[in-house]
């Protein structure tokens, strides 16, 4: 038996059969195993906030062999250059990273790839938008005002942020 272009569908148990007007005999099974690329990876954004993000990697497909390594880069949307690959923490097939410092109200995209000993999958990207900053802290309260009827009211206080 041979096989010709293996393909990912290929993989399962073979048993060859012999037979005449004798008599039939069938082998034991014989495993075929295609090695590949990780593939089928999924990103999920787990929490974010206005300078933060937490994500969660899955690998869906391993190749058939043990993922090595996770990495992940990102960059804002509006800006070509990618930041550098960064490892990511993980266990079996998932992994998980925070990132940090990040500018609040801004669109950012990012890309995560992982490796076996075939190589690096194709890199899959994912967006996310950084929630707006929270609000000035104000650091004196109004002062009450008595104004007489039909007359303009202003109340001033002070804040910083």
């Amino acid at each position: 038996l041979t096989f010709h272009n293996i393909q990912r569908a290929d993989n399962g148990q073979y048993t060859c059969t012999a037979s005449n007007s004798a008599a039939t005999d069938t082998s034991q099974a014989a495993t075929l195993t295609v090695l590949e690329r990780p593939g089928g990876i999924t990103v999920q954004v787990t929490t974010q906030s206005a300078t933060t993000l937490h994500a969660t990697i899955d690998v869906g497909f391993t190749g058939n062999l043990p993922v090595l390594a996770l990495q992940m880069r990102y960059r804002t949307s509006d800006v070509p250059t990618w930041g550098s690959w960064a490892p990511v923490a993980f266990s079996g097939t998932r992994g998980t990273f925070y990132i940090t410092g990040l500018t609040p109200a801004t669109h950012y995209t990012g890309e995560v790839i992982a490796r076996n000993s075939e190589g690096w999958s194709q890199a899959v990207r994912f967006v996310w938008r950084t929630r707006d900053a929270l609000p000035a802290e104000v650091t004196s309260d109004p002062q009450n005002v008595m104004q007489p009827i039909n007359s303009t009211a202003t109340f001033n206080c002070t804040g910083r942020g």
